[in-house]
């Protein structure tokens, strides 16, 4: 009988090459329909607005290890570099 990890990593690296195409596709689009630049003076305008309570404060960052966690941290460290703060 087949475990769960076994069919998991059966099924990788029958498709590997399928893999491979997903992951460039994504990039390509990424790369065509992100503006990185703009997502961070979004972003920086965002956090200025909202979210800052101090003259100087000191930003931590919970992450899972996601795409969506690993942007915010990515996101705040470049926020935190642009406004000379800390980042934890």
């Amino acid at each position: 009988m087949w475990s769960r990890s076994d069919l998991l990593n059966s099924f990788l690296k029958d498709n590997s090459q399928i893999r491979e195409k997903i992951s460039l596709n994504a990039r390509r689009f990424a790369e065509n329909n992100f503006d990185i630049e703009e997502i961070g003076k979004r972003f920086n305008k965002l956090i200025n607005q909202k979210f800052l309570f101090e003259n100087k404060p000191k930003i931590a960052v919970a992450v899972s290890g996601g795409p969506d966690s690993l942007s915010l941290a990515f996101l705040a460290k470049c926020f935190s570099l642009v406004n000379n703060l800390s980042f934890y």
